[in-house]
């Protein structure tokens, strides 16, 4: 075969969009975009009430543009942290406006009518050239690097036709879309149609980026939805590049220098049912890539990218060309030009690199790839074959002579750390770096779409390290990165919810002189220090009350630390004697281990003759034992009849026979029966009662041949007995200090084994020929192990319902119910508001005002917050709760109705107070942003319920259950009371749920339509 690389300019800069010679050009300052094109949103967190977030509290501010890049032209934010840096709009002072780069690229090739067509744009604010390049509305260009055309939206594109090479392509995007504005949750939604032709006849596809910002946390979702709109019939699918990229000018120098390493495969519970594109013989994980500042030193950005993308690079700007910033990198097209005989044409690297698999739809991943033979697409099967062990297409005709042979493919483009980083002991400072991340996936049919995730945030720097820092580094994301990114990708979530298993206290106590203070409850759960500020974690919190303001001790720095003793209680030292301490933590009620007794039987026997038998009862053995819980156990074993027989030894007339001793410990022996062994799994010893294990009497006697230990054993004598009874039993009496109010309740045993072992037999005879007596010593030694596993219910500290709601008390009882039959148990029931009249009643909501309306529960901005504890006994924020009621009806409901992911659209003022801003297409309906269908993301009027889990950054979970009505919260909470099934094994990652009720007939149900996560739905619907 001969074969030569085809490499006419047209060809490479359509499918490549290579660089070609820099023209040059006049330079002009970029006219003013409209204000209206951008908008800024200010974080919450150094403002609000989470005093017992483990990290600094420092708000991030961002800027978000129409077209979907993190920049606001007008307030020149982007990723602002702290009010001091800000990696994509840094101060333009220091680095030049022009060269802020943030956004997106997309490439798409496909065939019409059989002929070769491609259409690309990006939106990255600057295409990094001059003052000329920022902003601006979208232009054409012939290249996506050209620097005749300049600007932050570009877009081109070139098909082959008939006529020859034609020009196509056009992109428009809408005002940007603001969902929702509330005090703590921001939603905005960019939209941008790509066509084939200026006249919009032919839309190609559309990209939805959906911006999901919490105030009070240190990053940003952003959703990234490609969807196929042409339903042409067309030659080919759909072939995306779409990529994020964007320039970190992380710290405040000129040419402000960074570490940067990519994180490959970090788990996370959205595997292959969250997206249409995965199976579960495809693993989803995600990718980070970290970027550590060095001028100053003490800021981290991270950029996290879900489903892993196909290619990631990262270089330093002084080394990255404008291809490879505003253009694809994954497409690749192996040229060959035919020879008229050779039918045979390979991709063989280094040459070509070579394919790989990559995601084509409904769960198929495939590196076949498209071939075009002078510009027309030839059919699979049909005009080739390909081969993808040797990476060889077999075309069924040779083609002609001068045939143009294109094979269009993907291959994995992978930089993890950029190509030079010096260490810190070298003295030089790192390169600005460029990260790029790049989906690859075909649309086939119209409607067809794909979902790409990207968090983006900034944090202070706690051990974040690189390993191009030097050898004493590594590569390791740091520990608040790594808390804000569970947060996202390993949720707290439903299936958590319903299997509560720790419990919350609070404590007030004055530090000893020692400076210790031990804690009442046990057992504690003790996550250790590298756990004690991660997400989840259900770490204790101190807080020093005789300093002004209070301080939360950081365990992690050495301000404190905890020693649990074997009984499970715990205690503080480091404090300061004589200060005032509140202590937050968690006991987790469940234990395992193995515990080992042993009893001893022991009796003599005097004058006992040559070849006499005797034989005595002795007592039977009772064994009582408490474990970590306070849980008492015990076994009962009867012992029956022991026998002993003794005939003269062979070598009895041997001249010194005194002290004669043969023993099992070092004769040979057997034993038929050594060892019983009663194993149960998942029982329940309820409140009140005992269980007996259901162990069968031991009734085969135990018969056991004595020899001496010469060199030539020899029969000595025989040992008789039987174990007629073995019984155990476990009770669920406790230590009354494992839980309060209630000191005894259901234990759950999830696995006990009691093992009974014979663990030492001796049986001696000492002879004295002077008096022609024996005696006799019998030594029976029983071993008993137990291991064991067991644990007391959870609890939820509060069920809480609006002070003025009757409907949700009732409905709030069903859920109550079904958990405590889970042995969940309930701490206390209490209101949302403070009850007046009758203030004695308990509420979980903080008030700021000096009355009792409902404008006196809310901090500026309209947010309300949880109470701290309730009368300095019962935990509050940090703790469990269950709320039951609408956030139209219930405070607490409201405040976490603004973190689920399915959540009630405020608009307007209720009951006097102002809410959040909705847009009008979501106001007054149930919103679910991550729902992938965009028409139907909302639901409206009764018949709707949300049930949902959240835990906010103060430690608290909260498990709300609510209607659109009174009567679909009702339903709702029945539907909870008779699924708790359905929900204790749902899918790992499903945070809300959205139901609808059915009143069509008596009596009436509930059922679900969407099951939610963080950044997708689960897919299928159905479990």
């Amino acid at each position: 075969m001969s074969r030569k690389i085809f490499a006419t300019t047209v060809i490479a800069t359509v499918i490549l969009m290579l660089t070609t010679a820099l023209l040059p050009v006049v330079v002009t300052a970029a006219p003013e975009d409209p204000a209206d094109w951008y908008i800024t949103v200010e974080g919450v967190l150094d403002s609000d009430t989470y005093v017992l977030y483990p990290y600094a509290k420092k708000s991030l501010k961002i800027g978000i543009s129409k077209f979907g890049e993190l920049i606001d032209a007008n307030t020149k934010t982007g990723l602002e942290y702290g009010g001091v840096i800000d990696p994509f709009a840094a101060d333009p002072e220091v680095v030049p406006e022009f060269e802020w780069s943030q956004g997106w690229v997309i490439n798409i090739t496909y065939a019409y009518s059989g002929w070769y067509r491609n259409v690309w744009a990006f939106a990255l604010y600057s295409d990094s050239f001059d003052t000329s390049s920022i902003g601006g509305d979208w232009k054409r260009a012939d290249r996506a690097d050209s620097t005749t055309v300049l600007g932050g939206r570009k877009y081109g594109g070139k098909g082959l036709s008939d006529a020859g090479w034609i020009d196509i392509g056009y992109v428009e995007t809408e005002p940007l879309k603001v969902l929702y504005n509330g005090p703590r949750k921001f939603i905005a939604l960019s939209r941008t149609i790509i066509y084939e032709d200026e006249g919009k006849e032919f839309p190609l596809v559309r990209l939805d980026l959906t911006f999901i910002f919490n105030k009070v946390k240190k990053y940003v979702i952003v959703l990234k939805d490609i969807k196929r709109l042409d339903d042409r019939k067309f030659s080919s699918g759909f072939q995306i590049e779409f990529s994020n990229r964007g320039e970190w000018d992380l710290g405040l120098e000129e040419t402000p220098g960074s570490y940067v390493h990519i994180f490959e495969g970090l788990d996370t519970v959205y595997d292959g049912e969250w997206h249409t594109f995965y199976d579960n013989t495809k693993e989803i994980d995600y990718d980070v890539a970290q970027i550590i500042s060095t001028e100053p030193w003490g800021y981290v950005g991270f950029a996290a990218f879900w489903p892993q993308p196909l290619s990631k690079y990262v270089e330093d700007t002084s080394y990255l060309s404008r291809k490879t910033m505003l253009t694809t990198i994954s497409t690749h097209v192996a040229e060959f030009i035919g020879d008229g005989s050779s039918r045979d044409f390979t991709i063989t690297p280094p040459e070509n690199p070579s394919p790989v698999e990559y995601p084509r739809g409904d769960g198929h991943w495939s590196d076949a790839p498209m071939v075009f033979l002078d510009g027309m697409l030839q059919a699979p099967d049909s005009d080739y074959t390909w081969d993808s062990s040797t990476d060889t297409v077999h075309f069924t005709s040779p083609p002609h002579a001068g045939a143009k042979i294109w094979i269009v493919y993907k291959t994995e483009v992978k930089q993890l750390d950029m190509s030079v980083e010096p260490t810190i002991a070298s003295g030089l400072t790192p390169g600005t770096p460029y990260v790029i991340a790049e989906w690859d996936f075909d649309l086939n049919e119209k409607g067809d779409q794909f979902r790409a995730v990207t968090v983006y945030g900034v944090t202070d720097r706690h051990d974040a390290s690189d390993d191009n820092m030097g050898p004493a580094y590594g590569d390791l994301l740091d520990r608040e990165v790594r808390y804000l990114l569970d947060e996202v990708f390993n949720p707290i979530d439903l299936n958590d919810a319903v299997h509560k298993q720790t419990k919350r206290w609070v404590e007030f106590k004055v530090a000893d002189l020692d400076g210790t203070i031990t804690l009442d409850h046990r057992p504690f759960y003790d996550v250790g220090v590298d756990r004690w500020d991660q997400y989840c974690s259900f770490s204790e919190r101190v807080i020093d009350l005789s300093v002004s303001p209070p301080k939360v001790l950081n365990r992690t720095k050495g301000e404190y630390d905890v020693s649990v003793d074997a009984k499970g209680y715990a205690t503080i030292t480091g404090l300061i004697p004589g200060h005032l301490y509140k202590i937050l933590y968690s006991t987790l009620p469940q234990v395992s281990g193995e515990v080992e007794l042993t009893t001893e039987l022991f009796d003599s026997f005097e004058n006992m003759m040559v070849c006499d038998t005797k034989s005595f009862d002795p007592e039977d053995i009772d064994i009582e034992w408490t474990d970590n819980l306070g849980v008492d156990h015990g076994v009962y074993i009867e012992v029956g009849e022991i026998k002993i027989h003794w005939k003269e030894p062979l070598n009895s007339m041997a001249s010194d026979k005194k002290n004669l001793t043969w023993s099992l410990a070092n004769g040979n022996f057997s034993l038929p029966i050594t060892r019983w062994t009663e194993k149960e799994d998942n029982f329940k010893v309820f409140m009140e009662q005992v269980h007996r294990g259901n162990v069968s009497d031991i009734t085969t006697p135990i018969n056991i041949t004595l020899f001496n230990d010469s060199e030539t054993p020899t029969e000595v004598g025989s040992l008789e007995f039987d174990l007629g009874k073995f019984e155990k039993w476990i009770t669920d009496s406790h230590d009354i200090s494992v839980t309060w109010p209630h000191d005894r309740e259901t234990v759950h045993v999830d696995m006990l084994t009691h093992t009974l072992t014979i663990e030492d037999l001796i049986v001696q005879f000492n002879y004295y020929p002077a008096t022609d007596t024996n005696e006799t010593i019998v030594t029976l030694k029983l071993k008993l192990s137990v291991d064991y596993e067991e644990h007391l219910g959870g609890r939820y500290e509060w069920v809480v319902v609006a002070k003025h709601s009757t409907a949700d008390t009732a409905a709030a009882i069903m859920v109550a119910e079904i958990l405590k039959n889970k042995q969940l148990e309930i701490g206390v029931s209490g209101l949302d508001m403070l009850h007046d009249p009758g203030p004695k009643m308990p509420y979980v909501m903080a008030k700021f005002g000096p009355t009792n309306t409902l404008a006196d529960y809310y901090i500026p901005g309209t947010r309300p917050s949880l109470k701290d504890d309730w009368c300095h006994h019962w935990p509050v924020s940090s703790s469990n709760i269950i709320t039951v009621g609408g956030p139209l009806a219930s405070l607490t409901t409201e405040y976490v109705n603004e973190f689920t992911d399915a959540f009630y659209a405020f608009n307007g003022t209720h009951r006097g107070v102002p809410k959040p801003w909705a847009h009008p297409d979501i106001k007054g309906k149930i919103f679910a942003p991550t729902i992938w269908d965009k028409t139907a993301n909302t639901f409206a009027g009764a018949g709707w319920a949300v049930v949902a889990v959240y835990k906010d950054i103060n430690g608290t979970v909260i498990f709300t259950v609510w209607g659109m009505t009174a009567d679909d919260t009702y339903y709702a909470c029945k539907w909870v009371h008779d699924n708790i099934e359905t929900l204790q094994t749902m899918n790992p990652g499903v945070t809300s749920l959205v139901l609808k009720i059915d009143y069509t007939t008596c009596p009436y149900s509930a059922s679900i339509v969407e099951r939610l996560g963080t950044i997708s739905e689960k897919y299928p619907e159905d479990p």
